[in-house]
């Protein structure tokens, strides 16, 4: 009896390793148009495919692959294992500006608003929550307008 439950146990686990094998992993990159980021890869890479050649290419190195951020947008580069058993998905956005840099700004310039708060989301710069007065409103407001463009979301609330 033993035996065949011990049995079982290792067949159910041998079946979902097998099954989680089968899924790539996945990272994300945002870039901003013109420069390149490295991706460490967690195995040495095989052949890959790039979804929109437009927006990113790539220079596989070792076990890393060098981006290159050609023009704003989306794309998923796929890397495969050399022996094809594993695979890791790289979701890149492409942005005109740096998305990363703007938050860190916007941060410091509304950090005496408390319930002000400014996330980086799917690629663009969202500045949410809620204020008192009419007069946080507008100054909220006159900050963020300093970085309006493409990217950049104003979705604070007042009286």
């Amino acid at each position: 009896m033993r035996v065949v439950i011990v049995l079982s146990v290792l067949s159910v686990l041998f079946v979902t390793l097998a099954a989680l094998a089968g899924e790539p992993e996945r990272l994300s990159q945002t870039i901003v148009k013109g420069r390149s980021a490295t991706v460490r890869l967690p195995f040495a890479p095989g052949a890959g495919a790039n979804s929109n050649p437009d927006v990113v290419q790539g220079k596989v190195d070792g076990k890393s692959i060098l981006l290159f951020a050609r023009e704003p947008g989306l794309a998923t580069y796929t890397i495969w294992s050399r022996d094809k058993k594993r695979s890791v998905e790289i979701d890149v956005v492409v942005s005109e500006r740096d998305m990363a840099r703007i938050q860190r700004e916007l941060e410091a310039a509304l950090s005496e608003f408390e319930q002000v708060t400014v996330r980086l989301r799917d690629g663009d710069v969202v500045v949410e929550g809620d204020v008192a007065t009419l007069e946080e409103l507008e100054r909220v407001n006159r900050i963020v307008s300093r970085y309006e463009g493409p990217g950049v979301r104003n979705d604070i609330g007042g009286p």
